[in-house]
């Protein structure tokens, strides 16, 4: 009987198992070609009345900006006279070139506290 048992297992197992995907390979199928119409049968575009009448469409009147304020000339003090760079000495200043910075030392860490050996002792901190 153990036989016919297990046979009937396998035929519950059969039915409620999912069906495996076939992975085989298919014939792939032939792309579709789609041609265009020969010349002989292109037509001109014809617009039907609706759009062959014009639409009016009203355009809102340009935005007219304030123009921008007029800039004053700057007017120096009396006593103050506005001078000029020497080119020369601008040209020096500008070639002098600052060395880099030499690289920070690197940190020094501390030294680990030492580790003790001794039993721990439990303190109570709250009576």
């Amino acid at each position: 009987m153990p036989v016919a048992g297990a046979a009937a297992e396998s035929a519950v197992n059969a039915e409620h198992a999912a069906p495996v995907p076939d992975f085989r390979p298919q014939e792939a199928a032939a792309p579709r070609v789609e041609t265009m119409a020969p010349v002989s049968e292109v037509q001109a575009f014809v617009p039907s009345e609706s759009l062959a009448r014009e639409e009016r469409i009203e355009t809102p009147p340009p935005v007219v900006r304030p123009a921008p304020p007029a800039f004053e000339p700057i007017v120096m003090p009396p006593d103050l006279v506005l001078i000029e760079t020497d080119p020369e000495k601008a040209r020096v200043a500008a070639s002098h070139v600052e060395p880099p910075a030499p690289p920070r030392p690197p940190r020094v860490r501390p030294a680990l506290a030492p580790v003790t050996e001794e039993p721990l002792e439990q303190v109570e901190t709250r009576k």
